[in-house]
């Protein structure tokens, strides 16, 4: 959600999200379906920890997603870094 820390990923398994306009009543502008991945913007070019999301989204029909934490990428990184 909008004002969110910027520490997790999502990959989107199955259904549809929307990115919605709060300001306008959540109206959809950008759908996100399944296979894709979203948050990475913030994610990968914030390196402030206080950093906050921009974007709010929301699930269009039933979906399910995987999250991976700063934290964890930083730990999967210094295993199988170069």
């Amino acid at each position: 959600m909008k004002d969110d820390p910027v520490d997790e990923l999502f990959f989107l398994t199955s259904g549809r999200v929307g990115f919605v306009l709060e300001k306008y009543d959540d109206v959809v502008y950008l759908i996100v379906e399944a296979g894709y991945y979203f948050g990475e913007l913030d994610f990968v070019i914030g390196d402030n920890e206080d950093m906050e999301r921009k974007f709010t989204t929301k699930a269009i029909v039933d979906s399910e997603m995987l999250i991976i934490t700063r934290v964890n990428l930083m730990k999967v990184d210094q295993e199988f870094g170069e």
